[in-house]
């Protein structure tokens, strides 16, 4: 994307406009479930636990990703007006309305002065498990209610049409793409609870077709469940 006005009012609209749990399960031994610690709503502890950009680029292939300034909070709105546009996005207070801790880790390329990929993974943590549960199942039940939705996203340069496809909203994930109209941007979103947090993915990419966000889902799984 071309950064959009304001501080990063959406981590998708951090990556829109070049021109917002899943697929994949954490490796575990056959027979065996991954387990997931409960995390510590501490900034320290929760950049431990998140992907950098050498890990996504390990994951995806994608050589000279950068590291983005990271976020230690959910964004408080986005800029778009639609109900549905608010779960487009990786992490809002309209996404979820109660929490603990927050943070956005962010992996980048430009080349030729085009953005060419903006993969963006994060931790939102709740006071309990049951609250995290709740929350997710509330988010969840919203975007059921978004395939096929339509709306507009402002940009530094102008506005860009998109449409949602929801793959899957249910309990244990949330899952959906989101392409520009253009058909020079698409994102996908996988999101999955995990212990007392939510745990989520943000795949941007130009080429529609190059899409490994469920790649870099089982990775982060990966990395929590160590």
């Amino acid at each position: 994307m071309r950064w959009a006005p304001g501080v990063f009012l959406s981590i998708a609209v951090l990556a829109s406009g070049c021109t917002h749990p899943v697929g994949g399960t954490a490796a575990a031994p056959q027979g065996t479930k991954p387990f997931y610690s409960k995390v510590q709503p501490e900034q320290r502890i929760m950049a431990k636990k998140l992907l950098t950009a050498e890990e996504i680029g390990e994951v995806t292939g994608i050589p000279r990703l950068e590291q983005v300034v990271p976020i230690e909070t959910v964004l408080a709105n986005g800029n778009i007006v639609s109900d549905c546009a608010f779960g487009a996005t990786l992490a809002t207070r309209q996404q979820y309305l109660s929490f603990t801790a927050a943070r956005v880790q962010t992996a980048t390329k430009v080349a030729d002065g085009v953005r060419e990929y903006t993969i963006s993974n994060a931790l939102v943590v709740f006071e309990s498990v049951a609250n995290a549960q709740q929350q997710f199942e509330q988010f969840s039940s919203r975007m059921q209610r978004c395939d096929g939705v339509r709306g507009d996203l402002n940009t530094a340069t102008g506005s860009e049409s998109w449409h949602i496809q929801v793959i899957h909203a249910g309990d244990d994930e949330v899952n959906w793409t989101r392409k520009n109209d253009s058909g020079k941007w698409s994102c996908r979103l996988i999101a999955r609870p995990r212990a007392n947090y939510i745990a989520s993915v943000m795949y941007c990419r130009l080429v529609d077709a190059d899409d490994k966000a469920e790649q870099v889902i089982s990775r982060l799984l990966d990395k929590l469940a160590g």
